[in-house]
């Protein structure tokens, strides 16, 4: 059998869950949480994965290996893991209920290991199995927190939805082979472009978000625009971004991604100021 197969099957699952609690609903603000709780997931990958090597994905679906590595990481953190925190957050599921799925998810894990779609290094099992009681926890108590109205915590939501639009994208931009970020930090240059490119993404979340969520006025998001081309440009004649298409190809589609990240985060906040009370079910 194809090593994607167990990834195609575990994304049609996944889709189609979120796509029957987003009908059920049908409040929009629902995705914003599911992209907030994936931004949350890629942090916990770039430490367990990135910066310490924790395990790897086999889905063969990529020619470069580490690039694959990370889109096995998408499919299965960064789309199963949130869409199931979603799941027992809008229904309000107890403990018992967080208990199986993360039990569930870790005979995942398990079987996609003896399946040899999965490798696991130093990580184990086990950790899986107390990441997600904790993280489901979490995201259960999160919309709760939402719902009073906590500025920070609607602001940290905002940073992790951003941070989760933006990675995608960035993902985006390396699988096309258009930039390279080359630091010598690791010797595999993929690894070592990922290492830049989160932390440079999760600095222009924290840049956007704040710009839009604690100021009223256009010019701020325009100067934390301009900031971040004008670190780009830097980071360029520093020859530490690696440009593989000519200059003005790579800002004509850089650019439009930006600004459509920023409406994106402007939208946001509005959907988090309007949360007024827990989505209703239709």
């Amino acid at each position: 059998m194809p090593s994607f197969v167990p990834y195609a099957v575990l994304i049609l699952v996944m889709l189609t869950s979120l796509i029957t609690i987003l009908a059920h609903f049908r409040d929009y603000r629902l995705f914003l949480i599911f992209l907030a709780y994936s931004g949350m997931i890629y942090v916990f990958e770039y430490a367990i994965v990135v910066l310490m090597n924790g395990y790897s994905y086999y889905p063969n679906l990529l020619p470069i290996r580490y690039l694959d590595n990370l889109l096995g990481s998408i499919f299965s953190n960064l789309l199963a893991v949130p869409v199931i925190a979603l799941f027992i957050a809008v229904y309000r599921l107890g403990n018992r209920w967080i208990l199986l799925f993360a039990l569930l998810l870790s005979g995942v894990e398990w079987l996609f290991e003896r399946m040899g779609v999965y490798e696991t290094y130093w990580w184990k099992v086990p950790y899986t199995t107390a990441a997600l009681l904790f993280f489901f926890w979490l995201a259960r108590c999160w919309i709760v927190w939402l719902q009073r109205g906590n500025r920070a915590i609607r602001y940290v939501t905002l940073v992790m939805y951003s941070s989760s639009l933006i990675d995608t994208l960035v993902f985006v931009l390396i699988a096309g082979g258009v930039r390279l970020f080359r630091v010598g930090v690791f010797d595999d240059p993929y690894r070592d472009d990922v290492f830049v490119s989160a932390l440079f993404g999760f600095f222009k979340a924290l840049l956007l978000a704040g710009a839009v969520y604690w100021t009223d006025g256009i010019r701020w998001i325009a100067a934390a625009l301009a900031a971040i081309f004008a670190i780009q440009i830097v980071l360029i004649r520093c020859d530490i971004l690696h440009v593989f298409v000519p200059y003005w190809l790579y800002f004509l589609m850089y650019a439009p991604c930006c600004f459509f990240v920023a409406w994106l985060i402007a939208i946001g906040k509005r959907s988090l100021n309007d949360w007024s009370a827990f989505p209703s079910r239709r």
